[in-house]
């Protein structure tokens, strides 16, 4: 059970709906109070960017998505929602040794489930369970 309290990582294959044949490999991380990002690794960022030769390339993506979906190594689904583009340097045709990548920042994560588009993402009831309530009541009067 995934919890906000604790960090977690998925590794997976990453796509925009609209491109569900363009699969990317990835990481999706969370730091509590700090981040929810998506990472592309390097191996796979000539697959998103035009090859430009040896040139060393740095890019701002443009293009806010609002979708990205993912598959988990462990075989989860997860929607990401409200994807804000990042910032890549890598060298296209050359070395990616150094550890270059793609980040994504990202709103929103639907562990467990595909949403193809925004109106797809709604809800008939919701299941939240409030760790330590009893303290907080206590504490409160």
């Amino acid at each position: 059970m995934i919890d906000l309290f604790n960090k977690f990582e998925y590794y997976g294959k990453w796509w925009m709906p609209q491109c569900p044949e363009m699969k990317v490999s990835g990481i999706l991380r969370y730091i509590p109070m700090e981040t929810l990002e998506l990472e592309i690794f390097p191996q796979d960022i000539d697959k998103l960017l035009p090859n430009n030769g040896n040139k060393k390339l740095k890019i701002d993506i443009q293009r806010k998505e609002k979708i990205i979906l993912g598959l988990t190594n462990e075989k989860i689904p997860i929607t990401l929602y409200g994807v804000t583009p990042g910032f890549a340097y890598a060298y296209i045709g050359g070395e990616t040794s150094n550890r270059n990548s793609i980040r994504f920042q990202i709103e929103y994560a639907f562990i467990g489930e595909h949403f193809i588009t925004e109106q797809d993402i709604k809800f008939n009831s919701c299941k939240v369970r409030y760790t330590h309530l009893e303290d907080w009541m206590v504490s409160s009067g």
